[in-house]
């Protein structure tokens, strides 16, 4: 009888380590695989794609513009740009900040910009501004100017998928400056989510 009892024992006290188990187990898988993202700003879910799904460090020349803390930002040189390094899991964006037309980057500066995004896929380009379009385009950082206006202060050298393409309209002259960061996030987010898929 005594060995019965153990059994009948052991028996419940497996059966409710089974069921704890089993609940815990669903319980995160609905955490973790069936969130509700629904109710993230678009700012929020291209925060945790660019700090988690596609970790993004922003690379600027010229003033830096304030990202979300959890966004890794550098400061570098024009001459520095072929120094920036990624690995498979990650991602770079230069942001040539010449908003304020106080960048002076030479011809073989621009050369060597374009070639370093050019060659690393996994690094994507912003000039901010638009007083450099002559010598940008001399150098390949885009073809022609005819898209392009005075109200245009963005210019990007992005990869799409397998080719490099320029994205412009991200900034123009009378958007709000304080919306600038939350710009250059969906930016790189957007481009990257699209050029994965």
């Amino acid at each position: 009888m005594n060995k019965t009892i153990k059994h009948i024992l052991k028996g419940i006290l497996f059966v409710v380590i089974a069921i704890v188990v089993i609940f815990l187990c669903i319980r995160t898988y609905y955490k973790f695989f069936n969130s509700n993202d629904t109710d993230l700003t678009t700012e929020e879910t291209d925060i945790l794609l660019l700090s988690q799904t596609y970790p993004t460090t922003f690379y600027f020349i010229g003033d830096t513009i304030p990202l979300d803390k959890s966004i890794t930002t550098k400061n570098i040189t024009v001459d520095e740009v072929s120094n920036i390094t990624t690995s498979k899991k990650e991602w770079a964006m230069l942001v040539i900040n010449d908003l304020n037309d106080d960048l002076p980057i030479r011809e073989e500066q621009w050369k060597n910009i374009v070639d370093t995004v050019q060659n690393n896929s996994h690094i994507n380009c912003m000039y901010l501004g638009n007083s450099d379009w002559d010598v940008m385009e001399k150098q390949g950082y885009f073809s022609g100017k005819e898209d392009l206006d005075d109200t245009d202060l963005s210019m990007g050298l992005i990869h799409q998928k397998t080719s490099v393409i320029n994205t412009l309209g991200m900034l123009k002259a009378d958007d709000d400056p304080d919306d600038l960061p939350a710009l250059l996030l969906h930016e790189q987010a957007y481009d990257l989510q699209t050029s994965r898929t």
